[in-house]
């Protein structure tokens, strides 16, 4: 039978086998329900041009579809128009979001659903950017900035990503959850599961699974790694670099973290921790750090036991390990300070290998200052005491492993070449080729007499002749008879510098037996060593008297005689 080609008031179904195969015009179907053989087919405003329809599909070739087009499965082939608002397949929407803006892409129900004017905007899932209305954003997941309604240049990658970002603008947000509670701030960036998704209007970066979980207000802040600065809330300022870097620190600011676990459960203000974790051992710098401030740690382990401890500079790996409480310390080099626990203002420099850091013993000691290769290595309790040079404490006849108040000068193999004592006296250790030697002094000359005396016990002395230095002042007894018995000699000493040089005067032990005593200088043991030749001008001016009263005895006889 004729069937004609336009079915608007069609009331029933029309077998297939009544249709003619080929339409040279085009079939217009109104707002009917058509039955077309086995397939229910409900076409709605739709012209459909060259219709091929097969048992279960839809195949549209070289067709233009307005309006709405709900189909169960459909193929189009050739040039094909899908015009409209939105059309929706497998109910997947599709078009330009409110407004139609040629330059707007919506993709997912309600995506950028509101009128918008901005244009240059991308949604993609199920109600991103969907009270958009004049920012240009990219949203791409469920929920991504669904609250955004002028906040411009933002980006979000994920479920619920910017989620309450309403006027906020620059932010981009990567990771389910990531800046989800942001709402007005700007600038801001958080990459990771979660990463700052309570932050409000802090600005930040956050780089890293739940990094910055808790930051709602904090500002200044960059955290890169798995739950960096995890727990911060509203301190600002702070930075943390790495797995679970200052990852309990809630308000503390000014905070430098760097390295795994680095000052872990700090609570304290500008800190600063470098320093990598050896796996599995929680020894990061500033691990254990909690109320201490103004901290700073590079290193392995530099300062990972310091508590409260306050104002330390840490720089080495295992510096300052064990430090709890102790404050002020310093200690530069490779288990510098190792064992100290709760000493403070310590100055601790240097490392020597296969000895130890300098200052490696201490415990409780205090105001030391050790500088050089493992210097002071052997102290324990000792303390106020200065090292300069690779002394260890303990060398060259000279323990002070457990004494305060010395100042020691050692060289490069750790031997003491001079220190002052705690009375403050300074000694020089000798050894064969050493001694005492200013040049500066010798070219320095004066028409003076000498007034230097250096005892037998090393101590200088300055030599007085005033009667207020003086007491118990008698003539002397002592006269020429005794100077004649002196024997003047000339002789060359043994020591080295002397060789080849002839000096005049007596000998010292001559002079004890002559029994002028009080012009010897006598050894720690007692024995003849030295003589005050000075001293002895008064025995020669006594002999001088004695002979100028016999002069004048023997002018006086012959002046009797004549």
């Amino acid at each position: 039978m004729a069937v004609p080609n336009i079915f608007g008031t069609a009331t029933a179904a029309i077998p297939l086998s009544q249709l003619d195969t080929n339409f040279a015009t085009a079939i217009t179907l109104g707002n009917t329900a058509v039955y077309l053989g086995n397939t229910t087919t409900s076409l709605g405003n739709v012209t459909l041009t060259n219709v091929t329809i097969s048992s279960g599909n839809v195949t549209v070739t070289g067709a233009n579809i307005s309006g709405t087009a709900n189909v169960s499965t459909l193929v189009v082939t050739g040039n094909a128009t899908i015009a409209g608002t939105a059309t929706t397949i497998q109910g997947l929407t599709v078009g330009r979001g409110g407004g139609a803006l040629a330059t707007n892409t919506a993709v997912g129900a309600s995506a950028l659903a509101a009128t918008n004017t901005g244009g240059f905007s991308v949604g993609v899932g199920q109600n991103a950017g969907v009270l958009n209305t004049s920012g240009q954003i990219t949203a791409v997941g469920n929920g991504a900035l669904s609250t955004n309604t002028t906040g411009s240049q933002n980006t979000a990658v994920g479920i619920s990503s910017l989620s309450a970002n309403s006027t906020g603008g620059f932010n981009t947000a990567v990771g389910v959850g990531s800046l989800a509670a942001n709402t007005t701030q700007n600038y801001n960036t958080a990459v990771g599961y979660q990463s700052a998704n309570v932050n409000t209007t802090g600005q930040i970066t956050a780089v890293g699974a739940l990094s910055l979980a808790a930051n709602t207000t904090g500002t200044g802040l960059v955290a890169v790694g798995i739950q960096a600065l995890q727990a911060n809330t509203t301190a600002g300022n702070n930075t943390a670099v790495g797995y679970q870097a200052a990852y309990t620190s809630t308000t503390a600011t000014g905070i430098v973290a760097v390295g795994w676990s680095t000052l872990y459960n700090n609570t304290g203000n500008n800190n600063t921790a470098v320093g990598a974790n050896v796996a599995g051992t929680y020894n990061s710098a500033l691990y254990a750090n909690t109320t201490g401030t103004e901290n700073a740690a590079f290193g392995t382990s530099a300062l990972v036991s310091n508590t409260t401890g306050s104002n330390n500079v840490a720089v080495g790996s295992r510096a300052l390990v064990a430090n709890t409480t102790a404050s002020s310390n310093t200690a530069i080099g490779y288990e510098a300070g190792l064992a100290l626990t709760t000493g403070g203002n310590n100055v601790l420099m240097g490392h020597y290998s296969g000895i130890g850091g300098a200052g490696a013993a201490l415990t409780t000691a205090t105001a030391n200052t050790f500088i050089g290769p493992s210097a002071g290595y052997l102290v324990t309790t000792g303390s106020k005491n200065t090292f300069v040079g690779a002394y260890s404490g303990n060398s060259g006849s000279l323990d002070l492993r457990t004494t305060s108040n010395h100042i020691v000068l050692s060289d490069g193999d750790g031997n003491p070449r001079g220190y002052f004592d705690s009375s403050g006296t300074f000694i020089i250790t000798r050894t064969a080729a050493s001694g005492l030697a200013s040049i500066g002094v010798y070219t320095e000359t004066t028409g003076s007499a000498a007034n230097v005396f250096v005892g037998s016990d090393g101590y200088f002395k300055r030599s007085t002749s005033s009667l207020k230095y003086k007491k118990n002042v008698v003539d002397t007894t002592h006269g020429l008879t005794d100077l004649l018995k002196l024997r003047s000699v000339t002789y060359q000493g043994k020591a080295e510098a002397d060789a080849g040089k002839t000096f005049g005067g007596l000998i010292a032990e001559e002079v004890h037996d002559a029994g002028l005593t009080e012009f010897v200088q006598y050894a720690d043991d007692g024995s003849p060593d030295a003589l005050a030749y000075g001293n002895m001008v008064s025995l020669c001016i006594k002999a001088i008297q004695e002979l100028k009263a016999e002069v004048d005895s023997l002018k006086s006889q012959l002046n009797q005689g004549a």
